[in-house]
């Protein structure tokens, strides 16, 4: 035998052991992917949770359905692959991931913005449909299109005439701007954020301008009802106080001067209201 020989018979069982540690690591790979896979739902349990007002505990139910139905996809594909042959099913595969990674949806009551690198690509999608994007590179962002509610906490507050009240506003708005809302405000939570600070201090001002029975009373000329023993009394008897503007027109005011201050974010405040004053 000579050296060469000897050389290549000892480098076998090296290049033998090579290939065994990389099939190794391809088979840990994959199995990680496995249990990602299966696992991956448990970042969406708080998103389902809020858009079907599930309780904690029938979100259990979604984990185990969505573990079974993903288990039963893995035996189909496993024997899909012995019936048409593994490579063919894999190219099938990709096609069909890179097909859906570039395939979405936009429904009626939403609004997308794209981004790429975490920055907005072209305008707002606003029209519903079924629409392409650069697959894995681009982003979906979705926006709600429909007209939202704001429900502010009671705040007590002076009024012109130094009497402190407890104030307990709602108000409606929608996304009129989509890109320059998700620029200034991105989501929903930091937009109720902003809706506090900006007509909690707008409230305060309205209320400061007024005395309290121009922020309770709505009629100007309302009459009292009397008592018809009483017609022949002083009149001053039952007598009203009288307003200059009435609740009405303060919440127009506050509606006027909010409405200005959250253009900025690409929002529309629709109607401003008191709900509670004490």
């Amino acid at each position: 035998m000579t050296a060469t020989e000897s050389f290549s018979t000892a480098a076998k069982p090296t290049a033998g052991a090579d290939r065994r540690w990389l099939v190794l690591v391809i088979a840990c790979l994959a199995q990680f992917m496995v249990v990602l896979d299966a696992t991956v739902v448990n970042v969406a349990l708080p998103s389902i949770q809020r858009g079907l007002h599930f309780s904690v505990s029938n979100l259990q139910w979604v984990v185990n359905a969505y573990t079974l139905v993903f288990g039963g996809f893995l035996l189909l594909g496993g024997r899909a692959s012995d019936l048409l042959g593994r490579k063919r099913l894999f190219m099938v595969g990709t096609a069909v991931f890179i097909l859906t990674s570039a395939l979405y949806a936009v429904s009626e009551i939403e609004q997308v913005i794209i981004t790429q690198f975490g920055r907005p690509v072209g305008a707002a999608v606003t029209t519903a449909g079924l629409k392409l994007k650069v697959p894995f590179i681009q982003e979906v962002n979705r926006i709600d299109k429909r007209i939202l509610e704001w429900d502010g906490s009671p705040t007590d507050m002076p009024t012109e005439d130094k009497l402190y009240i407890s104030v307990d506003l709602f108000a409606r708005w929608r996304i009129k701007d989509p890109l320059q809302y998700f620029l200034r405000l991105r989501d929903e939570r930091s937009a109720q954020s902003r809706l506090d600070d900006i007509l909690g201090s707008e409230t305060r001002n309205a209320v400061a301008k007024h005395q309290l029975i121009e922020i309770i009373r709505t009629t100007k000329d309302r009459l009292p009802l009397r008592d018809a023993s009483l017609a022949d009394a002083n009149n001053v008897v039952g007598a009203l106080v009288p307003i200059e503007k009435g609740r009405e027109q303060v919440e127009e005011e506050l509606f006027a001067a909010a409405s200005q201050k959250v253009q900025v974010f690409g929002i529309e405040l629709m109607d401003i209201r008191f709900k509670r004053i004490n």
